[in-house]
């Protein structure tokens, strides 16, 4: 009987202590799945199951999944990629194919593994050693570009065929036949018990780069060996380390040092850019970047684009998409947004910019980010803009008798401005405009009798100006405006009665533009202009006598505000502005001050 007992133990038992090691499921969110060995149809992964060697896992849209190996080491499979658990030695470094996305791993320092590696990631182009760390490390299928970004410790990392040239090296083929040896070369698969030595090997003949914390480092087919490591935006860092559960920070792990402040080697890359993770494309700061001597990088451009703050995932600015092959292109979907030519010439100009940041890892769509080669040619303006805006507004015109020291406040009882533009378009920075108009004027007769000089229905305040804008940045516009404008004013006409007539003011109006922010998608701009009168423009105003002498008026005036654009479809625009004006003007019997809070709604087409 006991004999019998003792066999059964023994053939429970035997199975489990030889089984091949596992990695076991901790999490799993989203649609996941698993190809065995020896099995044809793929399957469900579940929380708690063991993935042995040779195991393919597929995660799809918005899922991802947690492993963990026999070393206590842990690594994420983000959504859209693949691996291959291809070996899992007992006593040796753990090895994952990575086919296509992102993982994220935490190899652990104390093992009871002989090896120093104690995990190799190899991609289609690159093969990656880790020594206990955190790291996260992509490979786009499509540009066969791998990236790497580590957060604590350090990563080696080689090009796959330099690692695979040492081993068939090291194999030493019996013929010397060219094609003989690029065969058994493209054919060599890693050994897990020589990857300390192989690396060491490929470390003599400088193919093999250090990836020290919070930098990046990244292999494609047209560079021979890994780009040198460089230090990411410390933003972006700072995110992906959280995200991984590193208390670690940016300035922790990135320090001034005399490297930083060298231009970077030909070939290299500028410090403090983003790193699109799906496409594997870093973007550098400009050429003229200012150094953060902090984190030792370069400060990155606002336009350039953002960081999500949960994921770290780098975000182009809005309009633009990252083509694996193309690098940035304008989104088609958006485009067909765009209000008008001028915006999409502007998309363009973004387009192009930020092409120039990735050059040297892409083959760029010169097509797609080019203007339409008509306008490069055309003589006179590239595009042409028209509105009309009506402006109500409402005044308090005080004025003040400086011999008397009496002060009366007269308000308007309707008002508004119709002012019809037309904009030249020269280029991305100079545009023109001419503008012409006129308003209505009534004041407020309650307590005042009003008369008005002439005929009362041709006394209208005209406006007419023409002038230049610079765009100065993306954000701010400054303008340089020659403006002819009507203001009215009133004089005592005796008893109770006032005079009300119009006179024309001539000055120059400069002003500048801000784009604050976007709300609900509609762009929001604040802005704000003086008004510098010209020699001789303000009439002469007297109790006794309205019409123009030899004796001016001081005359000073300002205006802010702010307007948002709605884009009502391609090519029309609605612009709606809040809106203040003030005007001081005075001579030795007067002073009028005029105070003026208007809304604007304009209508833009461009043509």
């Amino acid at each position: 009987m006991g004999v019998k007992i003792g066999v059964i133990l023994l053939l429970i038992t035997t199975p489990v202590a030889f089984a091949a090691q596992t990695a076991k499921v901790l999490v799993v969110k989203g649609k996941v799945t698993k190809l065995i060995p020896n099995t044809v149809e793929a399957s469900s992964v579940k929380r708690g199951d063991l993935l042995p060697e040779d195991t393919s896992v597929l995660t799809g849209e918005k899922s991802f999944i947690r492993l963990r190996f026999s070393d206590k080491s842990t690594m994420n499979l983000g959504p859209n990629s693949k691996v291959v658990i291809t070996k899992l030695p007992e006593k040796k470094a753990n090895m994952v194919n990575l086919l296509t996305g992102m993982i994220k791993a935490e190899v652990k320092k104390k093992t009871k593994k002989e090896s120093k590696t104690k995990l190799v990631i190899q991609t289609r182009t690159a093969v990656m050693g880790v020594r206990g760390t955190k790291f996260q490390a992509m490979y786009n299928a499509e540009n066969k570009a791998t990236s790497l970004v580590t957060v604590e410790g350090k990563v080696a990392m080689a090009k796959q065929e330099s690692i695979k040239a040492v081993i068939a090296k090291s194999e030493k083929p019996k013929t010397l036949d060219s094609t003989v040896v690029q065969k058994k070369v493209s054919h060599t698969s890693l050994d897990v018990d020589k990857i300390d030595e192989v690396f060491s090997e490929a470390e003599k003949s400088n193919q093999v780069v250090e990836v020290s914390e919070g930098k990046y480092s990244g292999v494609a087919d047209k560079i021979e060996t890994p780009t040198e490591p460089v230090k990411i935006a410390p933003k972006q860092y700072d995110v992906i380390a959280k995200s991984m559960g590193s208390t670690k920070k940016a300035q922790d792990v990135m320090k001034l040092d005399i490297t930083d402040t060298q231009e970077p080697k030909v070939g290299s890359l500028k410090s403090g850019g983003y790193l699109d993770f799906e496409s594997g494309l870093y973007v550098e700061p400009a050429k003229d970047a200012q150094l953060d001597k902090t984190t030792g990088t370069y400060k990155i451009e606002e336009e350039v684009g953002q960081i999500d703050n949960t994921t770290g995932d780098y975000i182009p600015p809005k309009g633009v998409v990252i083509d694996a092959k193309k690098g940035f292109v304008v989104d088609v979907k958006e485009s067909e947004k765009v209000a008008s030519n001028q915006e999409k010439e502007k998309l363009l100009k973004t387009v192009d910019k930020l092409n120039k940041k990735v050059e040297d890892q892409v083959v760029v769509n010169k097509v797609a980010t080019k203007p339409n080669d008509k306008s490069s040619w055309k003589i006179g303006p590239k595009n042409h803009i028209v509105s009309a805006e009506l402006k109500p507004f409402s005044e308090v015109m005080t004025v003040k008798n400086k011999f008397s020291g009496s002060e009366v406040d007269f308000y308007t009882e309707s008002a508004h401005w119709f002012i019809l533009s037309w904009q030249q378009v020269w280029n991305d920075k100079w545009s023109s405009a001419i503008r012409i108009g006129g308003q209505e004027y009534e004041l407020d007769e309650s307590d005042v009798k009003v008369y008005h000089y002439g005929d009362e229905d041709e006394d209208e305040g005209g406006y007419f100006s023409i002038g230049v804008d610079y765009k100065y940045t993306q954000k701010t516009t400054v303008s340089f405006d020659l403006v002819n404008k009507s203001l009215y004013y009133v004089v005592p006409a005796g008893g109770d009665g006032v005079e009300l007539r119009p006179r024309e003011l001539g000055y120059f109006d400069i002003g500048v533009d801000y784009k604050y922010t976007t709300l609900w998608d509609m762009p929001v701009s604040i802005f704000g202009s003086i008004y510098l009168p010209l020699d001789d423009s303000a009439p002469a105003i007297s109790s006794n006598e309205f019409d123009e002498g030899e004796e001016k008026s001081d005359i000073f005036g300002f205006g802010f505000g702010a307007k948002g654009l709605y884009n009502i479809k391609p090519n029309l625009n609605l612009n709606s502005t809040l809106w203040y004006e003030r005007f001081d003007i005075e001579n030795d019997e007067l002073k009028f001050t005029k105070n003026t809070f208007g809304f604007g709604l304009d209508l833009v087409w461009d043509i």
